[in-house]
């Protein structure tokens, strides 16, 4: 179901469409997403660019593979806990501060969720699958001691935080040459890379 790019404000009622898989609803004028909570088959959302201040309960949504949130006034994503089954979850530009509803998602590969004010990195070690990390901008303070699950990272950006030191650059083995695949700029690191950066 595609109503994107429209002037939308609110949603109905979405029970009548319980076997939806695809909604996009990107580009439109949305503060409340939670009735989407109920579309129990949804596997791809795009609510990117509204003005989303709440995505209410999407603990039922078990089934989202790939989920777009970027550019809205989101400061809460904790009902994501039971999602386990993402791959793909953006939410840059937004307010999110907590992290822990990343924990449980052992299957995402790409996470982008920057410029928000998210401040650790503990739900680090259980991404095993995770293949690209971006954070650049946020709150991530002092010294970040990499899991060797990172094994299939090939994109690493963590510029313009608050950290200090980095331990265990062993394990983003994968990361090629180009720049493009790690930047720690913008923190507080005061030595080269190497295994460590302090």
């Amino acid at each position: 179901c595609w109503i994107d790019n429209n002037k939308v404000t609110t949603l109905g009622d979405w029970s009548p469409l319980s076997k939806l898989y695809d909604l996009r609803i990107n580009n439109n004028q949305l503060e409340d997403i939670s009735t989407v909570g109920n579309l129990t088959k949804l596997t791809y959302l795009n609510a990117q660019n509204n003005q989303i201040t709440t995505i209410g309960d999407f603990s039922d949504l078990t089934k989202l593979n790939s989920l777009y949130l970027s550019n809205n006034l989101i400061s809460d994503l904790d009902s994501l806990e039971n999602s386990i089954d993402i791959n793909y979850l953006y939410f840059n530009d937004n307010n999110v501060s907590r992290s822990g509803f990343l924990s449980g998602m052992t299957k995402l590969i790409r996470l982008q969720g920057n410029n928000n004010l998210i401040h650790d990195l503990d739900f680090l070690e259980n991404l095993a699958q995770i293949e690209e990390l971006q954070l650049r901008s946020n709150r991530i303070r002092g010294e970040i001691a990499l899991p060797d699950s990172l094994a299939k990272v090939t994109k690493f950006l963590l510029d313009n935080n608050f950290i200090t030191s980095i331990k265990n650059l062993d394990a983003l083995s994968s990361i090629g040459n180009s720049t493009h695949d790690f930047w720690v700029n913008a923190n507080y690191l005061d030595k080269e890379p190497g295994s460590t950066l302090a």
